[in-house]
């Protein structure tokens, strides 16, 4: 009898000591590949980008050996005058401490972070340069890609760098942006382009927070209102106005911070200052304010824009 409970102790005691050791091994291999070697990642593209805003380039990238579920890379700035706002890499998951961004609650240095799905051979990731409308000289960062968070993928070299050059975009497209500061976007304005007569309605933004009109340089096919395409030579009106307090009071009254940004893309930008004009205590059209809109003549000659306001027969662009 008591070489059986001896003899079941044995057997217990031996179990467990192989379970530990089998949960050893597996743990110690979960991610990486058969061999148990990690992959290798490695470039097999070009290391210098220069991408126009509003467009995409890649970065291709081969593992020496897949692993049997997802790896994380981090592009991680080093230098540059870019910065987040300016370019995106892969799906856009970032470590932004400004922002509040840190996906995986990893800490660590910030950058973009890219999954690499389990099994993979290669990997081809996009790099976006963001379009957006303002002139501004051609910008560039400096980025090393390296291993992420568990380090289920070794990078060749301990890290490959790359530069990414950022060309600003330019055209003869006119932006028009209508803005009254985001603490306020409650409050109802909206911009509205009408023909020289003032009574057709070309194309209106409703509804955002700021309105924005956007005059292409050919036919644009999109589901947004406030997107045109090509304008014939000719006088056109633009309307902004405030619509409505939307319920909203303020205590003390405030002039809303409103502006009017005219940008030829690329080229030319002014912002017209409207602080004065608009207020919580007049209101907008719901309220009866009869002041609640500001008229401008828009020109169009060839490629070149002149915006006049109505009031004071005043040009406060032309480009």
């Amino acid at each position: 009898m008591m070489k059986n409970i001896i003899k079941n102790k044995y057997i217990g005691l031996m179990l467990i000591a192989g379970l530990v050791s089998m949960t050893s091994c597996e743990d110690d291999n979960f991610n990486h590949s058969p061999s148990g070697d990690k992959p290798i990642v490695s470039n097999v593209g070009a290391t210098t980008l220069t991408i126009t805003e509003g467009s995409t380039a890649t970065i291709d990238l081969s593992i020496s050996s897949p692993i049997s579920r997802e790896g994380y890379l981090r592009f991680r700035p080093v230098s540059g005058n870019a910065d987040f706002s300016d370019y995106v890499i892969g799906d856009g998951e970032k470590i932004d401490y400004a922002n509040g961004e840190d996906p995986y609650h990893t800490g660590g240095p910030e950058g973009y972070i890219v999954k690499v799905p389990a099994y993979s051979g290669s990997i081809s990731i996009p790099v976006e340069a963001v379009f957006d409308v303002t002139p501004e000289g051609n910008e560039s960062v400096t980025v090393v890609l390296e291993t992420y968070n568990n380090r289920e993928l070794l990078v060749n070299g301990g890290g490959i760098t790359y530069t990414i050059n950022i060309t600003n975009y330019v055209s003869n497209e006119l932006d028009i942006t209508f803005a009254w500061g985001d603490e306020y976007c409650a409050v109802d304005f909206d911009l509205e382009l009408y023909d020289g007569s003032g009574s057709t309605e070309i194309v209106h933004s409703w509804g955002g927070c700021p309105e924005f009109i956007y005059i292409g340089t050919s036919d644009i096919t999109t589901a947004d209102d406030h997107e045109n395409g090509a304008l014939a030579d000719g006088t056109y009106v633009i309307f902004a106005s405030m619509y409505s307090l939307s319920g909203q009071s303020f205590n003390p009254p405030v002039n809303f911070p409103v502006t009017l940004t005219v940008t030829k893309v690329g080229q030319i930008q002014e912002v017209i200052d409207l602080g004065t004009h608009w207020n919580s205590v007049d209101g907008g059209y719901a309220q009866g304010n009869p002041d609640y809109a500001k008229i401008y003549l828009l020109t169009k000659s060839g490629t070149t824009y002149t915006l006049v306001d109505y009031e004071t027969m005043e040009t406060v662009f032309q480009g």
